[in-house]
């Protein structure tokens, strides 16, 4: 399975959070052209629609911050890469010297 785009998944999810605002706003506004109990049920889902709304937010920013931890490690390691290499070329270098002082 290949893996998804994260800036991707978190434009398509801020695209769907600004046509579910849209719809929350105007839920509100014909709820109000409608008798009392037709009103509360419609109330009622955008309340639902609010609670969607907080759930994707939170996850837009859960994978902003797991993106930024994993490209932190991902710096780290390669630093470690770097220096990794730069050791063996030392020890090479110094196996080298070694061997032609023999």
């Amino acid at each position: 399975m290949p893996r998804s785009d994260s800036t991707f998944n978190e434009l398509h999810i801020r695209e769907k959070l600004i046509l579910l605002s849209e719809i929350i706003q105007w839920m509100i506004s014909i709820s109000k052209e409608f008798d009392q109990r037709t009103e509360r049920t419609i109330i009622d889902r955008v309340i639902d629609l609010m609670s969607i709304d907080t759930m994707l937010s939170y996850y837009i920013d859960y994978e902003r911050y797991a993106n930024s931890v994993l490209n932190k490690d991902k710096m780290e390691n390669l630093k470690l890469k770097m220096d990794l290499d730069e050791a063996l070329t030392e020890l090479k270098i110094l196996r080298e010297t070694i061997e032609n002082n023999l």
